[in-house]
């Protein structure tokens, strides 16, 4: 709501002091924390409203992004990408944010938890299969699969095996696809992760169906 005069103003006077760095730490804290806080509520029955919310904060999430490309903090970057790639993928420009989530990737990531490694790959997936960037979205997939599989996270490993099947199913490898769409059930039913069960349900409902035409 700040006049963009004032605003412009606000900032070349930020810029020139020695407090900006602090300032937009600060920024992206709060946008970090309100992300990640929002990110269980863009799906499901809140999501209309949770993505209302986000996307009247989308300036605020870019200027937060842009500065932690500027300042090279990678794992807040790429853990506020992973929050928002839901936001991104149903309201926002998926060409903008395949290329933010590549100026992610690019920067030093030798500080960065391999659980943020294996959620910013699935979220960067997510975008790349929206964008019909097939080749990408699987790469990235099955990239977060082999850190999940090397950190031992059944659940997510097999999250990741699930969207590889969607990606089958479009190549017509539908075998394939319904092995990863058993996995998820199977794992999503033992572990308690309603998500997997739900999602890889999905795929054979409409896997299988192919199947019995093509047999």
């Amino acid at each position: 709501t700040m006049i963009e005069t004032v605003w412009q103003y606000s900032r070349e006077k930020l810029d020139g002091s020695d407090e900006a760095a602090a300032v937009r730490d600060r920024h992206l804290d709060y946008f970090l924390g309100f992300a990640e806080a929002a990110a269980p509520h863009l799906e499901g029955r809140e999501q209309r409203d949770w993505l209302d919310r986000c996307e009247s904060d989308l300036f605020n999430f870019r200027f937060a992004t842009e500065w932690t490309i500027k300042s090279r903090k990678t794992e807040a970057g790429l853990r506020l990408f992973t929050a928002l790639y839901r936001l991104i993928e149903i309201r926002g420009n998926l060409a903008e944010g395949w290329d933010i989530g590549m100026r992610l990737l690019a920067l030093p990531d030798s500080d960065v938890a391999p659980k943020h490694k294996a959620a910013s790959r699935i979220a960067i997936g997510r975008i790349a299969w929206a964008a019909d960037r097939y080749g990408d979205a699987r790469r990235f997939h099955a990239e977060a699969q082999e850190i999940y599989d090397t950190l031992g996270d059944e659940a997510g490993s097999a999250l990741a095996d699930m969207l590889t099947g969607f990606l089958d199913r479009g190549d017509g490898n539908l075998p394939e696809a319904e092995r990863r769409f058993q996995r998820a059930v199977e794992v999503g039913h033992r572990l308690g992760k309603t998500y997997l069960k739900a999602g890889g349900l999905s795929g054979l409902g409409n896997v299988n169906p192919l199947l019995l035409t093509a047999g």
